[in-house]
């Protein structure tokens, strides 16, 4: 079970590395939590698959590009550590910046994603 989570995230990511971000949505658990990078933005919006939305919504507002590469891929069993690499032009500036961290995907005995995102030092 663990080798297809793997595979589910391989082909989310290289759908994410066009800057195609619509993969995946049907495998959130209903109460999914997405942490982001930074550590101002209020849980309550990133919680749901329709807050997660949203908030995505936004931040490719924000861009004239967005991308995020997977570049290694770590089963944990109930859990997968991606290497990701994140690319942004930034929609007024034009100014670009590009920076890798990790990510956790949790899944639930279903196979339904219950939590993702950004890996802190905390």
């Amino acid at each position: 079970m663990t080798t297809s989570r793997v595979e589910l995230l391989r082909r989310i990511y290289a759908d994410w590395a066009r800057g195609d971000f619509s993969a995946g949505w049907d495998r959130l658990a209903d109460d999914v939590q997405f942490i982001p990078l930074d550590d101002i933005t209020d849980p309550d919006r990133t919680r749901g698959p329709e807050a997660i939305r949203g908030f995505l919504d936004d931040l490719t507002e924000s861009f004239s590009d967005l991308t995020i590469e997977g570049r290694e891929f770590v089963d944990e069993g109930d859990r997968v550590l991606v290497r990701a690499i994140q690319r942004v032009v930034g929609r007024g500036s034009g100014a670009s910046s590009e920076f890798e961290y990790w990510m956790q995907w949790v899944f639930d005995e279903n196979g339904r994603v219950v939590r993702f995102g950004a890996l802190r030092d905390d």
